[in-house]
């Protein structure tokens, strides 16, 4: 295993949502931040009638 597996895998088990290793790709980060907004807005939102707009970016 690799020096960045080994430390992805760590930083996953550590309780980490997700990981990226340089050199960040604009389109690619801006994908998982999405991902994680609307994933968490899924976990906040209690009743379906409570649903709010998830922001693009």
């Amino acid at each position: 295993m690799s020096e960045t597996n080994e430390t992805v895998m760590n930083a996953m088990f550590a309780g980490a949502s997700d990981y990226m290793v340089k050199a960040l790709n604009p389109n690619r980060l801006l994908e998982r931040v999405n991902r994680l907004v609307k994933s968490s807005a899924m976990v906040w939102t209690a009743k379906p009638a409570n649903v709010g707009p998830v922001w693009e970016l």
